[in-house]
């Protein structure tokens, strides 16, 4: 399914209300919904042991899903890694040496070479101590693929709880001069955005989960590129030209890490007041069953209209 014609949510139906409403809030809900429907993503039900007929994901709930790969989502590379190989500590429950089969063996043999016994490792996935899951579902709630899980158990039985370093680390192209980042450029840079925000941002009516403050929006027109360069004329204003100025990519890094409430509009949000309008009409109604689903209906309708339209 497209993102045009993705549905609308209800947060307050799915329990989900002290979630902000924004895009990746919405569209991570759409692609677990999109999981959930396909039964065949559960492969544990194709096991005759299986005595309850529900999927391994729809045992856990929507909602416990939903947070766990929120939260899951949010750490960072290292972080993630880390959380996994743990896990897999915990969901190891056979560590078995076998040999390769005999006529493996008779060929090699012949070639005098010595067969070394293998480590086979197996492992049973849980979402917690009594609900368990199959390999599929752990890895749509971990946000990783086959290949990832594979390597951090290789890297797991090899090196344990060290850190992984990707292998095109040590061929990377060293930078001739770096940025130190310290308290007072990062304080500096929080500043900026700050003020920025301040300036062209427009504040969300709702607030973030953690009650730290509303979301600020800044209009379609910008982007991190256009952000950026603003801040660039903004440090040489300040600093001398020969001063080094920090990447684009640390720049991004930075933002997400001091003034993760500062965001831009989804593209679209500003064109239609008639949307808006139903957007927030729900936003006052959604306690309201009966009037949102009425609202909601009139919103699906003009969108379709408006679609045909274009």
């Amino acid at each position: 399914m497209s993102s045009s014609t993705q549905p609308i949510y209800n947060l307050n139906e799915l329990g989900l209300e002290e979630y902000e409403e924004n895009d990746l809030v919405l569209n991570t809900i759409h692609d677990l919904k999109l999981f959930f429907q396909e039964i065949s993503n559960c492969t544990c039900r194709r096991s005759p042991k299986q005595k309850d007929p529900r999927t391994c994901f729809e045992k856990i709930g929507f909602k416990r899903f939903f947070e766990r790969h929120f939260e899951i989502r949010s750490l960072e590379k290292p972080e993630l890694n880390l959380f996994i190989k743990a896990q897999l500590m915990s969901f190891e429950i056979s560590n078995e040496k076998f040999q390769s089969n005999n006529e493996d063996i008779e060929m090699l043999n012949e070639s005098n070479k010595i067969i070394q016994p293998q480590h086979y490792h197996r492992y049973q996935f849980n979402f917690n101590s009594s609900l368990s899951v199959c390999k599929s579902t752990y890895l749509k709630l971990c946000n990783i693929n086959e290949n990832l899980l594979l390597t951090l158990q290789n890297h797991l039985q090899n090196k344990g709880l060290e850190n992984r370093i990707h292998g095109n680390t040590g061929h990377a192209v060293k930078r001739k001069s770096k940025v130190y980042i310290d308290y007072e450029l990062t304080s500096s840079l929080k500043n900026f955005l700050i003020q920025y925000g301040n300036m062209y941002g427009l504040p969300s009516a709702m607030r973030h989960r953690n009650d730290s403050g509303n979301f600020v929006y800044l209009p379609t027109s910008e982007n991190y590129t256009s952000v950026y360069e603003n801040y660039k004329k903004h440090f040489y204003i300040e600093h001398n030209e020969n001063d080094k100025i920090i990447s684009y990519t640390t720049f991004c890094r930075l933002w997400h890490e001091t003034m993760p409430n500062l965001k831009f509009q989804s593209p679209a949000s500003d064109l239609c007041e008639v949307c808006e309008n139903f957007k927030a009409k729900m936003k006052v109604e959604k306690d309201n069953n009966e009037e949102f689903e009425i609202i909601k209906k009139q919103y699906e309708e003009h969108y379709k209209a408006a679609e045909l339209e274009r």
